[in-house]
Formats: structure tokens, sequence, C-alpha cells
């Protein structure tokens, strides 16, 4: 018999030719695999169908864990694949051919799902080390969609950031030990402003607040960086523009900058005309509600990823230490083929709209529109 949780332990990320013999059953993927999901909204009698983004070249290999076992329930994941580069489809000849430009990427020295205290109280879960490529792929600097308001008409839209928990945007950042001591290890806890719950630097092998903890550890940037955020520009159907106020969303914005958060991997942004209305598509008790003004009944949204005091750029301080690549979560800074841009956060998602007709109601989801940095 095969003991999946022993044999997965030196290797559960499922890049050595070592676990093909355990496996040998199953062959490497080929690809071809997509698939959608249907939102039925049993109250207003509305479905939503939604389209996942379909993402080739992810492994050679063949990968298997049981969702069932306590220690690699994590696994396969996004950042579990073998592949260590990102092709980037830049320039189109004369009959529509794509030239494309490849980024390669190394492993990173530390699993975020090792330490993540949201999977307390289990601890050391593995989540996978291998998060660059399939961030690359989903980078985005800018992301819209059209909106739909009026009598019995809503909009939801849904931004999920799928690589937080690989630490990809998530509010901490890689750290490395100098020695056995921790580098500027603090031990203060801050308390989270919507869960109300301690959050703060995680050393490796210890409790948030434990400053005699030793090892690498995970640095909280959350209330400098104001985790993943974006600068919003909305425009009507005559070519107006405005962007909104703090007061324009509720929860309300606290910092002076305009940029709303989206602290979650599945993220709400519901477009209103009155805050703090009931109304929403998709129902979430989550969801962020943005005020449009008058006049702006239907348009577009425009969410841009970048500028500011933020760095959204993989290929980073953030995640290459230049000064001391020994130190840094990437141990080698990624190579591209063609320039050095990595510049945005890896998103996708959809807007969905609902609207009264007659004694009914009829549904639609539009997938977004992104604009990438290369």
């Amino acid at each position: 018999t095969y003991n999946q949780s022993t044999a997965s332990t030196a290797e559960y990320y499922g890049l050595a030719s070592s676990i093909a013999a355990p496996i040998a059953g199953l062959t490497a993927p080929t690809g071809g695999l997509i698939g959608n999901s249907i939102l039925v909204d049993t109250k207003n009698i509305v479905g939503f169908v939604a389209e996942p983004a379909s993402i080739r070249n992810y492994a050679t290999t063949a990968q298997h864990y049981l969702s069932s076992d306590e220690n690699f329930y994590l696994l396969p994941s996004l950042a579990s694949g073998n592949v260590l580069t990102s092709e980037r489809v830049t320039t189109y000849d004369a009959v529509g051919a794509p030239t494309n430009t490849v980024a390669t990427y190394t492993r990173v020295v530390r699993d975020y799902g090792l330490d993540d205290q949201n999977v307390l109280p289990r601890t050391s879960v593995p989540s996978g080390i291998n998060p660059m490529p399939i961030s690359d792929a989903l980078l985005a600097t800018q992301l819209g969609n059209q909106y739909f308001l009026g009598a019995g008409t809503v909009t939801d839209f849904v931004v999920t950031t799928p690589m937080r928990k690989h630490a990809i945007y998530n509010n901490y950042s890689y750290v490395a030990a100098a020695g056995n001591i921790p580098v500027t290890y603090s031990a203060t806890l801050v308390t989270d402003p919507v869960s109300g719950l301690p959050i703060g630097d995680i050393p490796v092998g210890g409790a948030m607040g434990d400053a005699t903890a030793a090892g690498a550890y995970w640095n909280y940037e959350g209330l400098l960086n104001d985790d993943v955020n974006a600068s919003v520009i909305y425009y009507n159907r005559e070519e107006g523009q405005d962007t909104p106020a703090t007061g324009d969303f509720s929860p309300p914005i606290a910092t002076i900058t305009v940029r709303p958060e989206f602290p979650r991997e599945v993220n709400i942004l519901s477009v209103v005309k009155t805050l703090g209305t009931a109304e929403s598509v998709l129902g979430s008790a989550n969801a962020q509600q943005m005020l449009v003004a008058g006049g702006f009944d239907n348009g577009f949204v425009q969410l841009a990823f970048f500028g500011g005091t933020t760095d959204y750029n993989l290929a980073g301080a953030r995640y290459f230490n230049v000064t001391t690549p020994a130190n840094g979560w990437l141990a080698t800074t990624p190579t591209f083929t063609t320039g050095t841009t990595a510049n945005g956060v890896p998103l996708t998602g959809f807007m969905a709209t609902r609207s009264a007709v007659g004694a009914g109601n009829v549904g639609e989801t539009i997938p977004h529109f992104y604009q990438k940095a290369y």
C-alpha cells in the first residue's frame, strides 16, 4: 500500500522525479482542462455563469494528494507546479503569429504555508514553493469592466487575488535570519480592524509576539502597504468621468489617498447609487460598496494597481534582495528574454449584474478586461 503522508514528507511539492515511483499509475498532465462555475440565486431565481481562467504549462509531472490528508490538504496548489517559466505574448507578426517573451523564476526559499497563521491550530501545512510563474501569468496593472445601475438593477465586481495564500501581496514579506537572530524582529502586535484579531510579524517556529524566536520570519507589511489596493476612475456612456472620495465607500476608507483595498482571496466591490443599501448581486456580507455620482447610472469602472508608494513588482525588492541575495525570498533574480518588467498584481475575476424584468430577473456575468505592463 502507498502511505501518502510518509512518502510525501521528503518531496511534498511534487517536484522530484522520485515522486513518480509511489504514484507510477499516474501519467504526466496533458493539458486541456477547463471548467465553469454556476452561481444560483434562489431568492431572485436567477443564475450566473463564471468562466475561470485556464492556464497552460503549469506542470509536467503528476501530483496527487488527498483532501483528507491532514498534512498535505493544501496541495496541489497554484504554487506546486514544476514549470519555472511564464510565457508572455508581446508582439504579433503580419499573419497574427505571436512572439513570446519568457520570464524565468526560481523557487522561493520558504513556503508561506508552513507559517500561515490562518491554518492554526494546525501548523506547517505546505502550500507550494513555486508561486512566481502563475503569478506572472496573472499579472495585471489595470482591471476594468462595465456596470449597470437603476431601478431593480445592481452590479458587483468580483476581484480575486488567488496568490495571496502564497505570500504574493498578502501583507507579509519574507525576512531572512542573520545567524540565529531574526532581522529587526519586533514583538509588537497590532489588531486587525476588521476581525479584531491580533496580527503582526510571524517568526518561524514561534508565535506572533515572541521576541525570542529564532530563524527567518515574515514581516507584517499591512500597515505600510495597506494591502492590495487600487486607484479608481469611473466613466459614464457620454465619456464623462469621475473619481470617488474617501466618503464614497462603505466601509469608509480611512487613508488620505482613495485606494480601496482588496484584502481577501475573493473580493466583492458593489457599485451603488446609495451607500448602505442592502441590495447586491451576490449577497456577500464582506462586500465593499462604492458610490457613483449622479449621472453615472451606467458605464465603466477602471481599477489601477500601480503607482504611488506601492511597489507591485515580482522582480522587485520585496521578493529579491539585490544587496544580499541570500536573504531574499527568491535567491536569484528573475530573468526575461526581453525587458525586465514584472509589474502588477496577480488578478482575475468578473462582473455580475442583475436586473428586474417583469415578474422575473435577468442575470449576466462579463469577464474583466486587463492591461499588463508588458
